[in-house]
């Protein structure tokens, strides 16, 4: 929604007096649910819904979830070739993709859509790095997956991501939960879940 506010005022410059009149336009997401869409402070949970986005929206952000995994991966594992060249493959479609991400900010998140696309960007960085400490053989399944990207016919690199390769690659070599041995005061170890 967009909202018009005009307005006339009068300014006292030394001995003049001048009429300053004027306009601005206001932007306010077009649903309540929108103005708290894509905060990370609101994304805490492991697969939040996003249900301020259209269905096409989804799919820009999961591909720029899938692009903050395999930085982490490229940077992790020293695979930045590996990156460079899943990039360079897919990189018309990335272009239009975050293009059309950062429209969708825009609608969401007005004057504020560039800072909050960056503050977004960071916190899918961050969980992806914090998630990657916990995969068993990360370097060798996050290696993998970067392969088959490259595998990927140009221009389809959207259905890839949309089949999860990464939540294929990973479930199987990864417990749901994760023990983590807790010293009581006697020394005695005990492992909680």
């Amino acid at each position: 929604m967009i909202h018009r506010l005009n307005f006339a005022s009068t300014l006292r410059i030394g001995g003049t007096v001048a009429l300053l009149a004027g306009s601005a336009v206001l932007f306010q997401p077009q649903t309540a649910s929108a103005a708290s869409c894509l905060y990370p402070e609101k994304l805490t949970r492991a697969s939040p819904s996003y249900d301020c986005l259209s269905t096409g929206e989804k799919a820009l952000v999961e591909m720029r979830k899938f692009r903050a995994e395999i930085t982490v991966a490229a940077l992790r594992c020293n695979q930045q070739a590996i990156y460079n060249d899943v990039i360079r493959r897919h990189d018309s479609e990335l272009v239009v993709k975050g293009k059309a991400l950062g429209t969708t900010f825009r609608r969401l998140h007005g004057a504020r859509a560039s800072s909050e696309l960056n503050r977004f960007v960071t916190f899918l960085t961050n969980r992806a790095s914090i998630k990657s400490l916990g995969i068993h053989n990360y370097c060798g399944t996050m290696t993998q997956v970067m392969n088959e990207a490259l595998r990927v016919p140009v221009r389809s690199f959207m259905t890839f991501i949309a089949s999860n390769p990464i939540g294929r690659a990973i479930a199987p070599s990864s417990p749901d939960t994760t023990a983590v041995t807790v010293a009581d005061k006697s020394g005695a170890g005990s492992a909680v879940r």
